[in-house]
């Protein structure tokens, strides 16, 4: 057994196996989880109680553990999509908030964080750095629209605290124009309770559409747009 913690040389007192398979409690808490009673660097303490086990590893004394596997578990995930069944969404001039299908494709874990019914907003779940990704698809076909129009996606916290803005396009073309796809990514930190939502700002003088599988070409999801959010810490 290799030496311990300062002061107990020259290995620590009254050690216990290094293996501690089985206990749910954290030997964070866990008053038997000092070094002197039983734990040193090198123990590994792995819980049952999650799914799949989480394994840790003190790498220092006292008290210094570190997840080595299954605690990216508790990390939340969500995705949604432009419901392409319903008809094709209206953008205009200004400000809109994109609504997305009112299922979400997944939601982990379970039971997941809460999802407008309506499909406008994602409500936080916990503390935490997110990472969200957004595309959305416009038909501009057809339309005369306004010289040099931008198109912009923004994330915002309550309908009005900007958070973010992502990468957006300019179009300099009047008319002729085709479908135009806009995606980026970006990160942020949020709080819990945060209900997060997309909107579309556009210059372009008129109403644009969204696309939908009645749009000639036929489009389906996830090709008309997807919304994803990711718990990265």
């Amino acid at each position: 057994m290799a030496n311990g913690c300062t002061g107990l040389l020259p290995e620590p007192l009254a050690c216990c196996p290094q293996s501690a398979y089985g206990q749910t409690t954290s030997p964070d808490v866990d008053v038997n989880a000092t070094c002197a009673n039983g734990y040193e660097p090198g123990s590994f303490w792995i819980r049952t109680d999650t799914t799949p086990y989480e394994v840790w590893i003190m790498n220092a004394c006292p008290q210094d553990w570190v997840c080595i596997s299954g605690c990216d578990t508790e990390l939340y995930h969500f995705q949604t999509q432009i419901d392409t069944t319903l008809a094709s969404a209206t953008y205009p001039n200004g400000q809109t908030t994109i609504v997305w299908n009112f299922t979400e494709t997944y939601n982990y874990p379970s039971p997941g964080a809460s999802y407008d019914p309506a499909g406008e907003w994602y409500e936080i779940p916990v503390d935490g750095i997110y990472q969200f990704a957004v595309s959305l698809v416009l038909d501009l076909r057809g339309l005369t629209i306004a010289a040099t129009s931008d198109f912009v996606i923004e994330c915002l916290v309550g309908g009005s605290t900007v958070m973010a803005r992502l990468a957006g396009l300019s179009v300099f073309n009047e008319t002729s124009n085709e479908f135009l796809q806009i995606g980026s990514s970006q990160t942020a930190e949020f709080s819990a309770g945060d209900r997060v939502s997309f909107v579309l700002l556009q210059d372009s003088g008129v109403t644009v559409n969204g696309v939908s599988d009645s749009t000639s070409p036929v489009f389906v999801a996830p090709q008309a747009g997807m919304m994803t959010i990711d718990q990265l810490a």
